[in-house]
């Protein structure tokens, strides 16, 4: 509840997670330990999976049959309702209901970063630091009054959008953990404001729309750009003078210092080519050690591809890539 512009639960007995996490199972048998009741409610698309821990709920969307249950089963006041990935609405009518209670747990410093796809937008910008927020749901999106946070580096082995998730995740489950041990020890969380005109947005990524890749980029840029679109996602796309293909995906690539000179008309310009890799230009003298290059039928094609083969993008789609992307508001 809040109180004196401050958070806390006097006796939290249940805890009902909104949505779905790689780490729910540990979670789950976490807060058991605290003899602490776990609900999850999700949809069913969301999650296939059932918890030994906890009882599981699906509903399509927050109606009727969801305050029935919360009237039936559990004490609103005792309990703490987390949004953890969900893909609910929360209206004015359930923020009303669960009485102060309803919080998100976001991987980002609120008040920036809000919006979608995150980690991606942290491999393009080359952020190396890992933000957790707990804040109050209120009619917004990502904008209610911050309960508390946590910030970490990202180890330098996590690269690609399926290693720092995976980071992220249990850097996550860690927080939230500490987050209950407070809650029980009766801890009470002085809450902040965000500040509405601090706050940015990412725009939702699309690998097909949004991952079409720029060959005058900086090197850096470049294999930023490439890495936010590799697993577990299909790769960044391009085009390929060979003509046995067209659009082809790239993933697995890393920097290649400058042994000879390029002139940036050579980017996208393979230089050398192995059995397993090869060397592309970009706009400077550094190059692309690329290992993986997908067709569209997720073939990996490096063994076909020959040196003066070439990887371009036509700017008319990446002028569109850009005047299509959707900025949640």
């Amino acid at each position: 509840m809040i109180k004196n512009n401050k958070f806390f639960i006097e006796n939290i007995k249940n805890l009902v997670i909104f949505g779905y996490h790689e780490n729910l199972k540990e979670i789950f048998d976490f807060t058991k330990k605290f003899k602490i009741k776990n609900f999850l409610i999700s949809t069913k698309t969301q999650t296939q999976y059932n918890f030994k821990n906890c009882e599981r709920i699906n509903l399509n969307k927050l109606d009727d049959k969801f305050f029935k249950y919360c009237k039936n089963k559990i004490n609103v006041n005792e309990t703490i309702f987390l949004s953890l990935g969900s893909r609910y609405i929360f209206k004015k009518k359930i923020i009303s209901f669960l009485n102060g209670n309803l919080i998100n747990s976001h991987s980002s410093r609120l008040p920036l970063d809000k919006g979608g796809a995150n980690v991606s937008w942290k491999i393009i910008n080359n952020d190396r630091i890992c933000n957790q927020t707990l804040h109050v749901i209120d009619e917004g999106i990502d904008t209610g009054p911050i309960i508390t946070t946590k910030t970490s580096t990202i180890p330098k082995n996590c690269i690609i959008p399926y290693e720092i998730n995976d980071y992220q995740k249990k850097d996550q489950t860690l927080f939230l953990k500490n987050f209950i041990i407070d809650l029980k020890e009766k801890k009470k969380f002085k809450l902040t404001d965000q500040q509405s005109y601090l706050g940015t947005y990412n725009p939702r990524l699309e690998t097909i729309k949004d991952g079409l890749i720029d060959w005058g980029f900086q090197p850096l840029e470049l294999i930023n750009f490439i890495n936010a679109f590799d697993k577990p996602y299909l790769g960044a796309s391009t085009y390929i003078t060979n003509k046995k293909f067209k659009k082809v995906f790239i993933r697995d690539v890393q920097l290649h210092g400058g042994e000879t000179y390029s002139h940036p008309f050579m980017s996208g310009l393979i230089r050398r080519h192995h059995r397993d890799w090869i060397i592309v230009s970009t706009s400077s003298n550094y190059k692309l050690i690329i290992k993986e290059v997908n067709n569209e039928k997720g073939k990996n094609i490096i063994k076909d591809l020959k040196v003066g083969d070439r990887f371009y993008s036509r700017i008319t789609e990446l002028e569109n890539t850009k005047s299509n992307r959707t900025v949640l508001k």
